[in-house]
């Protein structure tokens, strides 16, 4: 059976804290349905959680237990579904008519195998999300792990993340890449682990604190490239600190011969660097910093990619440069 216009499908699937929460939804708005908690406590959808078997209704829109369900939604007759996976419950699928003839019993098991292949899919998409979930946090812990060793530092990789996202936006990048982008931009420091704390923090340095210290993307990079999750990050990271003229390291490639990840998130990197106060140093504001990245695109930083950050920059900066802008016209040096 297929749904016709004006049919309304719902699917919710019960979340790690024993919520039944709305996964997808057909006939409604999904900016108000997706994402919406359900009543499962009493009711239409304990009935099918808890029994396991259908549920069905003529009337919806005057039947109470299904009005706690659809609230306000017009709606003639409906049927919910249990959702199974491995014969286990885990939500339940509503259909429902606004108008015209009621379900029938082909009806009922043409939509009892919709839902069944249904819930493979959500429940998949469910354990993704868990999986992101996990995956973030877990590199949240490194992030805030790496920064505690050098307090100057503290918020850098967020910042650098928030900016190079922004910018692979501007410049169109699908979103899978847009994602590695912000992953490998809040690890691109990860390799400063592996680094002597004294050499993060002291300047000048002998060659041969130097040379050590600028293998830390070689070492960040092994490190993602252990992990399979974060394997596609290593080579943005590995990459971050090469320079667009081939003055960079750790292998002095040249232009485009860098990825264009690594390429924003060296763009991201100088800028924050720029703005932010260091132990040896005193802040730029935004306009000084702006002069700077666009002196540094004729020779160390991509071009195209500084343009891209200053489009940012002028029409949606993230909100801690917004701030910063504003206390630079108010509070003037």
């Amino acid at each position: 059976m297929s749904l016709v216009e004006g049919d309304i499908a719902v699917a919710a699937l019960i979340d790690d804290e024993g919520v039944l929460r709305v996964m997808a939804v057909r006939g409604l708005d999904p900016g108000d349905w997706r994402d919406r908690p359900l009543p499962s406590d009493e009711g239409l959808a304990a009935r099918v959680l808890t029994d396991g078997v259908s549920t069905i209704t003529e009337d919806a829109a005057r039947d109470a237990a299904w009005k706690a369900i659809l609230g306000d939604v017009e709606a003639h007759s409906a049927v919910a579904l249990p959702v199974r996976v491995e014969e286990r419950v885990i939500g339940l699928a509503l259909f429902a008519r606004r108008q015209g003839r009621g379900f029938r019993p082909v009806d009922i098991e043409s939509l009892t195998l919709l839902a069944d292949e249904a819930a493979v899919l959500l429940h998949d998409a469910q354990v993704q999300r868990k999986l992101h979930q996990l995956l973030t946090g877990s590199i949240n812990i490194l992030t805030s792990a790496m920064e505690s060793r050098d307090p100057s530092t503290r918020g850098h990789s967020q910042r650098v993340s928030a900016l190079a996202v922004a910018t692979a936006m501007e410049l169109g990048l699908p979103p899978e890449e847009v994602e590695h982008v912000r992953l490998a931009a809040l690890l691109h420091d990860i390799g400063k682990i592996a680094v002597p704390e004294g050499f993060l923090r002291r300047d000048p340095l002998s060659l041969e604190q130097q040379l050590a210290k600028e293998r830390y993307p070689v070492r960040g990079a092994a490190m993602l490239a252990s992990l399979p999750p974060l394997r596609p990050l290593a080579g943005l990271v590995l990459y971050h600190q090469e320079s667009f003229d081939g003055s960079g390291y750790p292998k002095g490639l040249v232009g485009e011969e860098i990825p264009l990840g690594a390429r924003i998130i060296r763009v991201a990197d100088t800028f924050d660097a720029l703005i932010s106060d260091r132990p040896d140093r005193r802040s730029r504001t935004v306009r000084e910093a702006i002069t700077e990245l666009e002196q540094m695109a004729r020779n160390t930083l991509d071009p195209e990619v500084v343009d891209a950050l200053l489009r940012v920059l002028a029409t949606k900066p993230p909100l801690d440069i917004q701030i910063g802008m504003w206390r630079e016209q108010v509070l003037p040096a």
